[in-house]
């Protein structure tokens, strides 16, 4: 998204961004200072309240073109309070790769570039999130209207640190969202979270043999409804029995209306991870009233639509990569000869891609994946006849060749989509394993990627260029692949994926710890709260070798003591035998 640039009054450079002016465009020096003020005054008196000096790194969420963090540095340089860090330790994220380089372009940071830790991209680095209270997050407006749910989703993460939560998932029947759902899973257990996946693939048998039961469309779609209806039922059945405080339905999850409306009654908050087309798959818009928040693979119009459709909170929300599964291998001989290729394509015979990859016949070429035709032009390359591909196989496959074909589905171009703009899995689990890839464009994408870690192509003539230019090049593949593998990691997981979408509900006000949650806090948070120098606080600094801890080991640790309980280690207990 291109950054305009404007001369305020008295001068100064002004950016402006899909509309919003991100400083004012009168005198953005004074009106940065004035923002400083309050911040400082705000860190001053999260000192005053917790006893801490000097503060932990404060973050500053929004660029700019840094007229509100200018003198923000100065102001804690010459108090003292920049940080355990010192100097340089004030922390700046800017989402919006182009306004941090257009900030840079115009020379905005020349004077503090080496006083502060500029971050650029979508998601905050594991040890500024570890490190830095939530009190000392600080938040500039202007830039934060251009998203405000990344935004929201970023200062939420600073409040669930050390939190945990009990999230039920609810996968598909069948279909491309099924490995999303484990992968899911995985994550939010790795990010510390109690999850348990509802694996409705077990059950998919039966679901399909209905249609060998009748080939009447009534009786049929009937008999499906009963089907979807019993599965519901086993959801709401989990959800009572688990206590989750999410529960988190994938798009095709077999999940009803009235589902979701008895979950909801029951006090369990549900949301949806839509990894669909919004303009072909439209059963959403029956469903946006019924879930606490929609998250969407794409944007801008998918958005706006799903919100003017009843959608309570919907937050754009990409797919990733699951790092365990998609990964570097060193393939043995075996692996190299059966799935290696000079050029592959991974994927299902959409009509664009059985129209477009006949155009690749000449190359050393293998198509992978499912219901392409067994006779025609491209049936000699097809392996295995169609049949489908484990996940682990495909990695193997991305590995095994030497350029990878990313050619997002469409039914109904002959091409490349020229309006497509959600961007697939398989982009992301080709980089992960620091393969190559040519991908179409996507307008997306360049959020997600930069122009040196993706090669892209729009139509075959630039596709079959691409290819006789990268296999003619083996280091210019392996540069651009692992920046690309690089980006994933630090970006793109699922991990990422699961604190965005857990930090948008609790800054939404949608998800709260509830009697679901595992009663754990972070030490560190307990000890700020209470005050250092207060008696709890005293008291709880005992367990500062802990990274988290519950009411229940504090109360079983007071009980293996002897002699008088104190006066704290009797408040203490009174309040678990309180909490029940």
């Amino acid at each position: 998204m291109k950054t305009e640039i404007v001369s305020s009054r008295t001068g100064h450079p002004v950016p402006v961004v899909q509309g919003v002016t991100l400083h004012s465009r009168y005198d953005p020096v004074a009106e940065g200072e004035a923002w400083a003020a309050a911040a400082a005054d705000r860190l001053k008196a999260v000192v005053g309240a917790h006893g801490r000096a000097p503060l932990p790194s404060p973050v500053v969420l929004g660029l700019g073109f840094g007229y509100h963090v200018r003198p923000l540095v100065k102001m804690l340089e010459s108090s003292g309070d920049g940080g355990e860090g010192g100097a340089g330790s004030l922390v700046v994220w800017e989402p919006r790769r182009e306004i941090a380089l257009a900030a840079k372009a115009e020379g905005a940071l020349d004077d503090i570039r080496t006083r502060i830790r500029l971050i650029s991209g979508r998601n905050p680095p594991a040890d500024v999130l570890k490190e830095t209270p939530a009190e000392c997050v600080l938040v500039h407006e202007p830039s934060s209207r251009l998203d405000p749910g990344l935004y929201d989703a970023y200062r939420g993460q600073f409040s669930n640190r050390g939190r945990g939560f009990r999230v039920l998932v609810v996968g598909p029947l069948y279909g491309g969202t099924l490995e999303i759902a484990g992968y899911a899973a995985n994550a939010l257990r790795t990010l510390g979270h109690e999850a348990e996946r509802l694996d409705f693939s077990k059950l998919a048998g039966p679901f399909h043999a209905v249609n060998d039961v009748t080939k009447e469309p009534a009786h049929r779609n009937k008999l499906n409804a009963l089907y979807a209806q019993f599965c519901s039922g086993v959801v709401v059945a989990r959800a009572l029995d688990f206590k989750p405080d999410l529960v988190l339905a994938l798009a095709q999850a077999p999940l009803i209306p009235e589902a979701i409306d008895e979950l909801r009654r029951h006090g369990f908050p549900v949301a949806l991870w839509f990894v669909e087309d919004f303009r072909l798959m439209t059963y959403w818009k029956g469903l946006a009233p019924r879930y606490d928040a929609i998250f969407p693979f794409q944007s801008g119009e998918c958005l706006a639509e799903m919100e003017a459709a009843g959608g309570r909170h919907v937050h754009y929300l990409p797919v990733a990569a699951d790092p365990e599964t998609h990964r570097p291998l060193a393939l043995s001989p075996e692996d190299q000869g059966l799935f290696g290729s000079e050029v592959s394509f991974m994927g299902a015979a959409y009509y664009n891609r059985r129209r477009m990859l006949t155009g690749l016949l000449d190359f050393d070429f293998k198509i992978w994946g499912s219901d392409w035709p067994s006779a025609g032009p491209l049936a000699r390359v097809v392996q295995r006849g169609g049949a489908r591909v484990s996940a682990e196989e495909c990695a193997k496959i991305y590995n095994a060749t030497e350029v990878n074909v990313n050619l997002h589905s469409s039914s109904y171009h002959e091409g490349v989509n020229p309006v497509g703009d959600s961007v697939n899995p398989r982009t992301f689990e080709i980089a992960a394993c620091g393969a190559f890839q040519l991908v179409d464009r996507r307008s997306l994408l360049p959020d997600l990627f930069g122009e040196d870690e993706m090669a892209t192509f729009e139509d075959l003539e630039k596709l079959r260029d691409g290819v006789r230019r990268y296999l003619a090049d083996p280091e210019a593949r392996a540069a651009m692949a692992g920046r690309a593998r690089a980006r994933v990691l630090a970006e793109h997981t699922y991990a990422h994926r699961m604190a965005e979408m857990l930090g948008f509900l609790t800054t939404r006000g949608v998800l709260k710890p509830s009697a679901g949650s595992d009663g754990y806090e972070r030490v560190e948070d307990l000890v700020r709260q209470a005050g250092r120098e207060s008696e709890i606080g005293t008291y709880l600094s005992r367990f500062k070798d802990r990274e988290r801890i519950s009411l229940d080991e504090i109360a079983a640790d007071i009980r293996k003591g002897g002699g008088t309980l104190s006066r704290t280690e009797s408040l203490l207990l009174l309040l678990k035998e309180l909490g029940g």
